[in-house]
C-alpha cells in the first residue's frame, strides 16, 4: 500500500508551535465552511485526484485565514501539508512517517503525539486540530486494515511501515495509534564497529560464529537496535546459502541472492518456512507463536540460524525463550524444553540502550 507525498518544506521543528496549531485549526474550520465534511475521503491512502481536490480547498482556506495577517510567521507549505492530510490522510502523522530520523510514532490523543528518535521518545511538535480529525484518521486505518476486529486494526504500507490502531472502549481516551517504521539506514558489521556498537574483536568473534554455523540469539530492550544488528550479522552468511527470513514488519535488509522473505506473524509463517527447506532461518522478534518452531528448526535442520528476542541479559533472554517455547509445547517437560533451547542457541548477543546514545553490545 503506497502513500502520496506533498512537497517538503524543510526539517520538522522539534518544539510545539502554538501559532501554527492555531492557524491549523482556523484553516480546517474555513475548509469545512466551504465543503460538506460528511463527504471527506474514508479510504487510505487517498487517490491523486482526491489530493488535488482538497489541496485546492485548503489553498483557498489559507488565503482566507491569511487575509488578517495571522499567518505572517507560519510556514504556509507545511500548513498546506498538515491540513490536507487531516482531510484525506493521517494528518500530522504523515510528516513523521516521511521523517527518516523517526522510527516510532505514538498517538495517545489528538493533541498528545510522541515520536522516537535515536532511541529517545519525545513529544511531537505537531498535533491533530481536534479529536474528530484523529477519529477520522483512525477510521481510515481501520478501513484499510489487513487485520482487524471490533477494537483494533493493522495496516502495512509498501515501504514496510506498520500501523496499528486501537479503538474505544479498549482505548479509553479515544483512538490510539502506533506506527513502526523499518530502519532507514542499513549498516553492516563494519559500520556497527565504526559507530561504536561493538568492538572490532567482538565483530570478529560474531563473524566467525556465523561462518561456523553457530545459532545466534540477539537480545535487548525495545529500541536497542536488535533488528539492525540481526541484519548486519545475517548479511555475513555466505552467498549461495538458502536463507529464509520471517519478519512481521519487514525490517531485515539482506543482500544475498538466495534470501527469501516471509512477512507474516504467528506460527503459520514458520510452518511455511520449514516446508521451504531453509539452510538457515532468520526470525526477527520471536513470539510465543514462533519460538517453538524456531527452536526445533535451529536445533535439528537449519544450523547457523538466528533470531532476536526482547530481553535484559543472556539469562533473561534464554528464560523468555524457554517460556515462549513451553507455551506451545505442553507435551514436553520443562527439562526437555531446556534441553531443546540449549541445542538451539550457542551464542547470545546482548544489546543495551541509553537515552540519547547509540545501542551497545554489552555481553
Amino acid at each position: 500500500m503506497a502513500r502520496p507525498k506533498l512537497a517538503a518544506s524543510g526539517p520538522v521543528p522539534s518544539e510545539r508551535d502554538e501559532a501554527f496549531l492555531s492557524a491549523q485549526r482556523k484553516t480546517v474550520q474555513k475548509v469545512f465552511a466551504q465543503i460538506d465534511g460528511s463527504n471527506l475521503p474514508s479510504s487510505y491512502p487517498p487517490s491523486s485526484a482526491e489530493m488535488a481536490e482538497y489541496e485546492r480547498a485548503v489553498d483557498r482556506a489559507i488565503d482566507s485565514v491569511a487575509s488578517d495577517g495571522s499567518l505572517d510567521n507560519v510556514d504556509r507549505a507545511r500548513l498546506m501539508s498538515v491540513v490536507t492530510f487531516e482531510l484525506v490522510g493521517l494528518g500530522p502523522v504523515e510528516l513523521y512517517i516521511d521523517d527518516p530520523t523517526v522510527d516510532r510514532i505514538y498517538v495517545n490523543s489528538h493533541d498528545r503525539i510522541f515520536i522516537r528518535r535515536a532511541g529517545q521518545t519525545v513529544p511531537a511538535s505537531f498535533a491533530f486540530s481536534s479529536a474528530e480529525m484523529l477519529e477520522l484518521a483512525a477510521r481510515r486505518i481501520e478501513k484499510a486494515g489487513q487485520q482487524h476486529d471490533d477494537v483494533a486494526s493493522a495496516v502495512r504500507l509498501s515501504d514496510g511501515t506498520h500501523i496499528d490502531v486501537v479503538f474505544p472502549p479498549v482505548a479509553v481516551d479515544g483512538p490510539s495509534i502506533v506506527i513502526r517504521k523499518p530502519s532507514a539506514e542499513t549498516r553492516d558489521l563494519e559500520g556497527l564497529v565504526d559507530a561504536g556498537v561493538l568492538s572490532k574483536e567482538m565483530a570478529t568473534f560474531v563473524h566467525q560464529a556465523v561462518q561456523a554455523k553457530r545459532n545466534i540469539l540477539v537480545t535487548g530492550p525495545a529500541g536497542a537496535g536488535k533488528a539492525e544488528f540481526l541484519s548486519a550479522i545475517a548479511n555475513t552468511i555466505p552467498d549461495g546459502t538458502r536463507i529464509l527470513c520471517v519478519e512481521e514488519n519487514s525490517p531485515l535488509n539482506l543482500g544475498q541472492s538466495s534470501v527469501l522473505h516471509l512477512e507474516s506473524a504467528g506460527a503459520g509463517a514458520l510452518d511455511h518456512a520449514n516446508r521451504l527447506s531453509p539452510d538457515r532461518l532468520v526470525v526477527c522478534d520471536l513470539t510465543p507463536d514462533t519460538a517453538l518452531q524456531w527452536v526445533l528448526c535451529s536445533a535439528y535442520t537449519a544450523l547457523g540460524s538466528m533470531a532476536s528476542i526482547t530481553g535484559f541479559g543472556d539469562r533473561d533472554a534464554l528464560s523468555r525463550l524457554e517460556s515462549m517455547t513451553a507455551a506451545h509445547a505442553s507435551m514436553h517437560s520443562i527439562r526437555g524444553i531446556r534441553q531443546q533451547v540449549s541445542r538451539a542457541v550457542q551464542v547470545v548477543v546482548v544489546l543495551s540502550a541509553w537515552p540519547g546514545q547509540s545501542p551497545r553490545v554489552t555481553q
